[in-house]
């Protein structure tokens, strides 16, 4: 059976692959992205299957009106797929509080407002799938990775970007690694996408799993 999906931050990039390659199998997709012209290609190849919508993801209320809106155009809701976000570069103590929190408003707040909206029609058809991006910062910690590039962080808001831009690899192929984990019947709670992360992530755990070892004394004694 085709999958309905709700796709946010998909006029490029990543979300834009997941779009496409959704709907080039025959699903369907709610593509959301704040500007939505750039799909306007994919209403004229895929018509009706395809329903581009305007979001910014920081308004709650803009938020739930956008998926009670794709629910009610397809019917139901399977795969929602939380893409929208962007990079705040710039040494933690250089960043001033108002970029910290535009960042947040879209990486964290905007998927959870996407998440409280989506889960009640996942809920009542008791399936769907909720796919999280995150860049590899969710599991690796990079502190001079803000700090080498300082001049990034001063870019205007109209230059920020509500889409997940890829490592360096085929952001089409990961598409299709997704549409396999969508139609897995127990796919992953975590899955790391492309082939140089991995052994970073390896590195930092063991170095974690040795750090925590070498104080397990400490630990203990702190339980009293």
């Amino acid at each position: 059976m085709s999958k309905v999906w709700f796709v946010t931050g998909s006029s490029r990039g990543l979300g834009r692959q997941f779009v496409e390659a959704a709907l080039s199998r025959g699903d369907r997709v709610a593509a959301t992205a704040r500007t939505i012209t750039g799909l306007d290609d994919l209403v004229d190849r895929y018509g009706d299957a395809v329903l581009p919508l305007e979001l910014d993801v920081t308004g709650r209320k803009a938020v739930f009106e956008t998926v009670e809106q794709a629910k009610k155009h397809f019917g139901r809701l399977d795969v929602i797929v939380n893409n929208a976000g962007y990079a705040q570069f710039g040494a933690v103590e250089e960043l001033t509080e108002q970029e910290l929190r535009d960042q947040l408003e879209t990486n964290l707040f905007g998927a959870v407002w996407v998440i409280q909206a989506a889960l009640p029609y996942l809920r009542e058809q008791r399936s769907g799938h909720i796919v999280q991006l995150s860049s590899a910062a969710g599991i690796i910690t990079m502190p001079l990775g803000g700090a080498d590039r300082p001049g990034l962080r001063r870019r205007p808001p109209a230059a920020r970007r509500d889409d997940r831009q890829a490592a360096p690899g085929d952001p089409a192929a990961a598409a299709r690694a997704l549409l396999k984990l969508v139609d897995s019947d127990d796919p992953p709670l975590r899955v790391i996408f492309g082939v140089g992360i991995y052994p970073m992530i390896q590195q930092v755990y063991a170095g974690r799993l040795k750090t925590w070892d070498d104080w397990q004394e400490l630990s203990a004694a702190s339980h009293g």
